[in-house]
């Protein structure tokens, strides 16, 4: 049994609630500690979370569009991690979440936007487009920046796709039409989170695209840990 499944199974025999799972991490809810916080075990340090939280969150951390990150321990010896997070809810009521913007967000983290055209398409929600600007574009750096030739390429293609540069603050044409990404971006209801004021969060927006050898986590706890509900 590895390291994490390990922290996890004696968390919850401790009486700790066991509030998600999905495939990479379980989220827990200590039960001696504020319930605005939460204990995040990741079953590997290759989780694109912990990407997220590098090249994203640590550079952004009073962005609202981002889940607060209050502690993180990474141990690459035994693989896996632990963060402190702030608790968060999954809105499974469609009538309570705002669809509509999800589908927008999942699309620019994808492809990028400009900050103009984020504006306009926005207009009818209530955003703060400065930062959900820099956060939807720093999930597509990360996204694009995984990228890999498909196959053999000369680099010389006619294609490149524009690509917000969070450095530099623009926009770059870096991005050969060749390549294919090691990343999906993952923005299904579940990944998008809120919090008690009705905020959403961007909880974790990226995954492999090729999950057959990702250990997923969610069958040994739907075996192993009681009642176990899905969805980090």
């Amino acid at each position: 049994m590895t390291t994490a499944r390990n922290i996890i199974k004696n968390r919850i025999r401790a009486g700790n609630t066991l509030l998600g799972v999905g495939c990479y991490s379980a989220a827990i809810l200590p039960k001696n500690t504020s319930d605005s916080r939460v204990i995040k075990v990741g079953n590997t340090v290759d989780d694109p979370w912990l990407e997220y939280y590098e090249y994203a969150i640590s550079k952004a951390p009073d962005n609202p569009y981002f889940p607060k990150i209050h502690d993180l321990h990474i141990d690459y010896q035994h693989d896996y991690y632990v963060a402190v997070v702030e608790k968060l809810d999954s809105v499974h009521d469609c009538s309570s979440r705002n669809e509509s913007l999800e589908g927008m967000i999942a699309d620019w983290c994808k492809d990028g936007i400009d900050l103009h055209s984020l504006q306009m398409l926005t207009l009818s929600h209530e955003v703060d487009s400065t930062c959900l600007h820099e956060a939807v574009n720093a999930i597509h750096r990360i996204y694009t920046d995984g990228s890999e030739p498909a196959y053999d390429c000369d680099g010389d293609c006619e294609a490149a796709d524009a690509a917000w540069n969070v450095d530099n603050l623009a926009w770059d044409d870096y991005d050969c039409s060749c390549t294919e990404s090691v990343l999906n971006i993952d923005l299904h209801c579940g990944n998008f989170m809120y919090r008690e004021n009705g905020d959403l969060v961007i909880n974790d927006p990226l995954c492999h695209s090729n999950m057959e050898d990702v250990d997923d986590i969610v069958n040994w706890a739907d075996e192993h840990l009681p009642q176990s509900p899905t969805n980090v």
